[in-house]
């Protein structure tokens, strides 16, 4: 967009609000009307309106990142990535991450991140064939049956659950 296309706003309350006067030819006391360009549209204000009210915390159903998977070890990338593949063939943005560092830090940089629920699967949980929940500032949820766990990640979102 270049300059030319913004769109120019008229602001009434503005001036107000902090008090703008000027005199006017007759020596009379008037509030100037503000003409101003609108670098962000209505969609982009909207959006910053979002990140601040949740300050970036989103409900599931809304976060950019909404599940990420992380395998405790090497030998459960396989499972992890069954995850992420079943999430991902219903629509929910989920990622894997897997790294040489502890997993702590790896759930640190998930939390950090803002990721809403972070799934860890270690070797009784593969074995299992459960999911250790967390959820983004509530912590440890539990373990719980893969399939539920997807269950519940669906409908949350389905049903755009505010957490």
């Amino acid at each position: 967009m270049n300059s030319h296309s913004l769109p120019i706003k008229l602001t009434f309350v503005g001036p107000k609000r902090f008090g703008l006067v000027y005199r006017d030819r007759d020596n009379t006391l008037k509030t100037p009307i503000c003409i101003h360009r609108a670098p962000l549209g209505t969609h982009e204000r909207f959006i910053g309106f979002l990140i601040e009210h949740y300050a970036g915390n989103f409900p599931l159903w809304l976060a950019p990142e909404q599940v990420r998977v992380l395998p405790v070890t090497e030998n459960q990338l396989t499972y992890a990535q069954e995850i992420v593949n079943t999430l991902r063939s219903h629509f929910v943005r989920a990622t894997l991450e897997y790294s040489n560092d502890k997993l702590q830090g790896r759930i640190q940089r998930a939390e950090l991140d803002k990721v809403h629920t972070i799934l860890v699967v270690g070797q009784r949980e593969q074995l299992s064939q459960t999911i250790s929940v967390r959820i983004h500032g509530k912590g440890n949820i539990g373990v719980k049956p893969k399939d539920e766990v997807i269950n519940d990640i669906l409908t949350a979102i389905r049903e755009r659950r505010p957490d």
